[in-house]
């Protein structure tokens, strides 16, 4: 019997605990946008990601955008709540904070 984010599941079940994304973007007027990419999670067979963060952020395995407002000069930071519906009726939903600094820029 497994305990995942308090839910109480009959059969055993095996989380993914690492999810490697692929991440370019461009500078917009008012921040970033962002493309993520699924390249890889560990354990790579046999795990589910139980938190819905595939689910919200990665549906059906096709890229995100996430578009990032710029904050203050040389960085972006900023928090998407992404939702989805299951086919079962289950809700999915994550929040992802993302924060960005420019290594190059002056005042940074």
């Amino acid at each position: 019997r497994s305990t995942h984010s308090g839910c109480d599941f009959a059969t055993g079940q095996i989380p993914i605990e690492k999810i490697v994304l692929r991440v370019s973007g461009r500078v917009a007027e008012d921040g970033f946008v962002l493309h993520l990419a699924e390249v890889s999670h560990v354990p790579s067979t046999g795990a589910s990601d139980l938190g819905g963060f595939v689910m919200t952020v990665l549906p059906e395995g096709r890229p995100s955008t996430l578009r990032i407002p710029l904050k203050v000069v040389a960085v972006a930071a900023g928090s998407v709540t992404l939702r989805k519906i299951g086919d079962d009726r289950d809700v999915f939903t994550s929040v992802n904070r993302i924060r960005l600094r420019c290594l190059n820029c002056p005042n940074s």
